[in-house]
């Protein structure tokens, strides 16, 4: 006799995906028949050139706006208020009042949410802006504005994150923070979408990405799949068997190869050129020239989004 089937089913391996999106504004088609899929689980970074409709995009999901046509489907079927509920979410530029506080514009949040009131210390704690939480909003920087809207965003601990350029206005520093903090945040298993234009944030951040232009999905999958790990190098000296020798023994290295050109290898990320370069010195190495090969995120994405002839 064997055993019966439980009687619920997998959960399904997306967190989100469209099928068949259109939308339009008047005569203007933004989309047409667009299918994304972002994997559960995934750090996702969603990138276009300005006005590709990455922000349309981020608020069809969240339900914000309407296709013409095509659907969103959600994991665990969340719609309305209970995908309101479990995902933090703020779209282009933090919506809140100009003379209230930090403080009180969490609350109204809160309220919205129907949260704990606690919570506000945490995510001001979080964010850095403790110390400014009676401050008016309107007395705050673009950078401190981003940051309270990543604040609010962070209310009740959601396990879905939708972000729209969330470093926009902010410093070295605070991009720093906020790359340090989404890292942790999905470390600890909360999904991320984000929407940026900063194609080496991405690349440090993410795991899947999709590249939209002309209203279509250009690509999308796991960025180690889209970009491979550890850029190709070419090595020259003017002791090309000892270079091959001394790099062939790093213990950071993935491939070595000679060829016409020289030495060819890839490493694991993150090594340097400096530091390549100050490896083969001391081992009695010259470099005379030391050339990245292959694509990066940056050459895909330009690779993507070229106008056509």
């Amino acid at each position: 006799m064997t055993p019966e089937s439980p009687p619920y089913a997998s959960p399904p391996p997306f967190l989100v995906k469209t099928q068949g999106i259109t939308k339009s504004y008047g005569f203007r088609r933004v989309f047409q028949n667009l299918d994304l899929e972002v994997p559960q689980g995934a750090l996702f970074g969603l990138l276009g050139p300005n006005g590709s409709g990455k922000t349309t995009l981020l608020s069809i999901l969240l339900g914000l706006i309407h296709p013409d046509s095509g659907q969103v489907q959600w994991a665990g079927g969340l719609r309305g208020a209970s995908l309101r509920k479990s995902v933090g979410a703020f779209i282009e530029t933090p919506n809140f009042y100009p003379n209230l506080s930090a403080w009180d514009n969490l609350g109204l949040v809160q309220k919205i949410r129907g949260l704990k009131e606690e919570d506000r210390d945490r995510v001001l704690q979080i964010m850095g802006l403790q110390d400014r939480k009676k401050d008016a909003f309107q007395t705050y920087s673009l950078g401190m504005k981003q940051r309270l809207g990543l604040a609010a965003t962070l209310l009740g601990s959601p396990k879905i994150l939708v972000l729209d350029e969330p470093t926009h206005g902010m410093d070295p520093a605070g991009i720093r923070a906020t790359r340090d903090l989404l890292l942790d945040l999905h470390h600890s298993g909360t999904s991320i979408i984000l929407a940026s234009h900063l194609l080496a944030e991405v690349e440090k951040l993410c795991t899947h990405i999709a590249v939209l232009y002309q209203g279509q999905i250009k690509a999308q999958g796991a960025i180690s799949s889209l970009v491979p790990e550890g850029k190709q190098i070419l090595i020259k000296g003017p002791n090309l068997s000892g270079l091959y020798q001394v790099l062939s023994e790093w213990p950071a290295l993935i491939s070595v190869q000679r060829n016409q050109e020289g030495i060819v290898v890839q490493f694991l990320p993150p090594i340097t050129a400096a530091a390549i370069n100050q490896y083969c010195l001391d081992h009695d190495q010259e470099i005379s020239l030391l050339q990245p090969l292959g694509a990066d995120l940056e050459s895909l994405y330009l690779e993507l989004t070229r106008p056509s002839p």
